[in-house]
């Protein structure tokens, strides 16, 4: 009598998790799951069946509240995204190899999914974002500890990879399955992760924020990117693909490719953060700001507490939006960016690429102009008379919260 094949434990999941959706077009629009803040253990044990020196060592990293989408980027997603005015390059309203709707897109490169974050950052002013690698690992764990999210093993039945393969097809006690040789819908499969997060194991390899590096030995902590401008051009895939072994789908699973590759197993999910500062450098300007009208201070600064971190009030993005439309477009546009993304002056420097002139320069004196371009609207606009001693209050003010504000990562 044949031994029966082992009893998976396979864990589905049917989440409840808070969400809102993003509309991009009519009928299109991106749900994004609310991942909690939280700590976890980064990274495979050394016991881990199929590990790599790469995944390790395993490390406590904090992970602060943001918003992941809860499936990859679909090709109508894509297409209603391609439609929005270009930020820094053009790309292919229609790349995918295995054509539909609501099939992830791919043959994406990393420099084409920032063009799309950035696209969706400026259109809607929200910060829109490749997921950082911490992020991406933290939100596919959703809390476990095991291989996959499942469990200790993943079949075929739940997720889209080579499970025909005798030798590499089968991880731990799984049993064999089979390989559907492309990708499938995003909603094929029932079930999602306790973040309510779906296909982070398999179908599409998914891009990160960070470069590569061969191990974490000094790896951030605080959940952030890992960049480097020297040690490597290659930028993290994550999760695996329909054209992978289980193995290389592990929650822990690391591969890499570099910024222009494109291949028809890689896709990408989107991030969105609020847009934080430090709780220790808040400023209050009624305090440094007296006898300037309520409403030019609440125009040139304003901040509220929020569940978690001080996110600038709506009405303060308003403001500056409108005193960067005066600057001179090649500035405005740079601008726009740094502001939306939240890097430092050396991560736009190094990921933007903007050779033709030193961006750190730039920068300094864009943030002259802008100081004086919201001086001047808020005087001519508001029609507000500010005497010498109070404009330069105000421009001490907004030059102390734009310091602070760059220096904050996100």
């Amino acid at each position: 009598m044949p031994t029966p094949p082992p009893q998976l434990n396979i864990h589905r999941r049917q989440s409840q998790n808070q969400y809102y959706e993003e509309t991009l077009a009519e009928g299109v629009a991106l749900r994004m799951m609310q991942i909690p803040a939280g700590k976890f253990l980064m990274g495979s044990p050394e016991d881990e069946l199929e590990r790599s020196d790469a995944e390790g060592p395993q490390h406590v990293v904090t992970v602060p509240q943001f918003f992941m989408a809860k499936y990859s980027v679909t090709q109508a997603q894509w297409r209603a995204v391609a439609a929005l005015p270009r930020v820094e390059q053009k790309f292919d309203p229609d790349p995918a190899r295995f054509k539909g709707e609501d099939r992830p897109v791919e043959r994406l490169s990393w420099n084409d999914a920032v063009e799309f974050c950035d696209r969706l950052t400026l259109h809607t002013n929200r910060q829109y974002r490749l997921p950082t690698e911490a992020e991406w690992e933290y939100a596919c764990r959703a809390g476990t500890i095991t291989p996959f999210h499942f469990g200790e093993t993943l079949s075929t039945a739940y997720a889209n990879y080579d499970g025909s393969n005798e030798e590499y097809g089968t991880y731990g006690p799984g049993v064999r399955g089979e390989w559907r040789e492309q990708t499938t819908p995003i909603d094929h499969f029932e079930g999602v992760n306790e973040y309510g997060l779906s296909d982070m194991h398999g179908n599409v390899f998914e891009w990160c924020q960070d470069n590569w590096r061969d191990n974490y030995y000094d790896a951030p902590i605080d959940g952030s990117a890992w960049l480097s401008s020297n040690e490597s051009k290659f930028y993290i895939l994550r999760g695996g693909s329909w054209l992978s072994f289980p193995g290389y789908c592990r929650s822990a699973s690391r591969g890499y490719h570099e910024p222009g590759d494109r291949d028809y197993d890689i896709g990408f999910r989107v991030c969105c953060s609020a847009l934080r500062t430090k709780q220790a450098t808040y400023i209050n300007p009624t305090e440094k700001l007296g006898g300037i009208s309520d409403a030019v201070i609440e125009l040139i600064i304003a901040q509220e507490e929020a569940q978690e971190k001080n996110i600038l009030k709506v009405q303060l993005q308003q403001t500056l939006i409108s005193a960067l439309s005066q600057l001179d477009r090649q500035t405005q546009q740079l601008l726009e960016l740094y502001y939306a993304r939240g890097v430092s002056q050396r991560d736009i420097a190094e990921q933007m690429e903007l050779k033709q002139y030193t961006v750190s320069r730039r920068l300094s004196k864009s943030r002259e102009k802008l100081i004086a371009a919201i001086l001047k609207w808020s005087q001519t606009q508001l029609q507000i008379s500010l005497h010498s001693e109070q404009a330069g209050s105000v421009s001490k003010l907004l030059e102390e919260w734009l310091s602070i504000y760059y220096s904050t990562s996100r």
